[in-house]
């Protein structure tokens, strides 16, 4: 009795093996799998594993655009490539002028002007410096100025320390050599072209 009860059990172990390997083995797909849906899954990852075309033609011509936009004009690059240049916004708007100067030669009707450099301190208070009336300037040193029969003159008289001024009328006649001039207008090849030319003067 024992020995077909273990016969018989060896023979079950043997069936149920083989189920297994017959399993593991087929290629039908496990109950509630549709094959037809595995194949198109399948497909779908293929086609979006794809990488999609670079569409560098378009994007190099917006960068050309982009580039072209933003590249200075010549006459703007002949503004801000020249040896001398308007006053920055702050201190343009500090002083009231675009470009100042001490007159350093006057020939005939026209003059150049030693330039005075201007700066706003960490208080507010305005700090220039200019040459000495005696130093020695050679001519490409000086800034030639250019005004018109419709450029502004004025004096400015500064009075008691610069507490009160007073502005007057004026012609290019009254301009003298180291005085100071504060103009508006700008620069073409180094040359101030001036729309207003107010002059200073200290009583």
């Amino acid at each position: 009795m024992k020995k077909q009860t273990k016969h018989a059990i060896t023979l079950l172990g043997v069936v149920c093996i083989s189920s297994l390997l017959n399993t593991g083995c087929s290629s039908t797909p496990a109950p509630g799998t549709d094959a037809d849906q595995v194949i198109d899954l399948t497909s779908s990852s293929s086609d979006t594993a794809e990488p999609s075309e670079p569409e560098t033609a378009q994007d190099d011509a917006s960068t050309n655009d982009n580039d072209a936009a933003s590249a200075p004009s010549d006459t703007s690059a002949a503004n801000t490539e020249g040896k001398w240049h308007v006053l920055p916004p702050e201190v343009a708007a500090a002083v009231d002028a675009d470009f100042e100067g001490v007159v350093w030669k006057i020939d005939g009707d026209s003059f150049s002007i030693v330039e005075i450099t201007t700066e706003i301190l960490d208080d507010g208070t305005l700090m220039a410096g200019s040459p000495s009336s005696d130093a020695e300037i050679p001519d490409s040193e000086l800034v030639p100025v250019v005004y018109d029969e419709n450029t502004h003159f004025y004096m400015r008289t500064i009075r008691n320390g610069g507490d009160s001024y007073e502005d007057t009328e004026a012609t290019f006649q009254d301009i003298e050599k180291d005085l100071t001039v504060e103009m508006k207008g700008s620069f073409k090849n180094d040359v101030f072209y001036a729309t207003e030319i107010r002059i200073v003067k200290v009583s």
